[in-house]
């Protein structure tokens, strides 16, 4: 705990005055890459369509990791340099080899924790948990290529490493990221309630709506007006948990 009581108070420090600029960019980049993964499903369902839909999902893994560059420079207190972006786009490669890796793990890790589907709240945590582990773990990826660390064995276990020497102070610095998870979830089912007893998930719930929306147009604003909650306390949290996380990944550094 003294650990957690001690990287918090720097983030405070390092946070104040940067906030919203970091909030902005992480805002910004979000709405950039569900964009860009969105494009392909308006060219069709040909071969073509899925390859530049494959290939611009493949983008937005080093779109995101620069992005988070933006933090351990905020925590070193460096600048962003138009250099950073030419660096980043060098390691491609390595960048998506990793990020194609960890996606399939996270999938596989996904549906093993279906089987917790009976019981509600337990789905819930378990899944707000996964989460949070991959958002730790691609962070470090990230963290690891700014400091040109690109060796693919590397990028696998380094940041296990960081988050297992530290993994008190990380579990609470989660906790609220945890905790909004749960609730949206838990909101979210209270806003398609209707839809899913007709359904066997939000997913198909949320689909049902979508082809029976001129029925149920005060649901879809509903729905829209929680999604714009969601998303705006999820990014400031977001923020702070970087931040940490951020410093704990510097701290790892320098007793390495």
């Amino acid at each position: 705990m003294d650990t957690y009581h001690e990287i918090k108070m720097q983030v405070k420090t390092q946070l104040k005055g940067h906030f919203l600029f970091l909030y902005g960019w992480l805002l910004f980049v979000s709405l950039l890459i569900a964009l860009i993964q969105n494009v392909g499903g308006f060219l069709g369902n040909g071969l073509g369509a899925t390859l530049l839909s494959l290939a611009l999902s493949l983008l937005c893994v080093v779109v995101n990791n620069t992005m988070l560059f933006l933090f351990i420079q905020r925590v070193r207190s460096l600048r962003f340099r138009k250099q950073d972006i030419r660096y980043s786009f060098s390691k491609a490669g390595e960048q998506i080899v990793i990020g194609l890796c960890l996606s399939l793990l996270q999938l596989f890790l996904q549906i093993a924790v279906s089987v917790c589907a009976f019981l509600p709240i337990l789905y819930m945590l378990v899944s707000a948990f996964l989460s949070l582990f991959f958002v730790y773990w691609y962070a470090c990826i990230a963290w690891l290529i700014y400091d040109q660390d690109t060796h693919i064995k590397d990028l696998f276990i380094k940041p296990l490493h960081i988050m297992k020497v530290q993994a008190s102070a990380l579990f609470w610095a989660g906790g609220f990221y945890v905790l909004w998870n749960i609730l949206s979830q838990i909101g979210l089912s209270m806003v398609l309630k209707p839809f899913i007893k007709e359904s066997d998930s939000l997913e198909q719930a949320l689909l049902t709506l979508v082809q029976q929306g001129a029925d149920h147009m005060e649901t879809i604003w509903l729905l829209l007006a929680f999604c714009i909650v969601y998303f705006l306390v999820q990014y400031v949290i977001l923020v702070v948990l970087y931040t940490f996380l951020a410093n704990v990944y510097e701290m790892s550094r320098e007793r390495s």
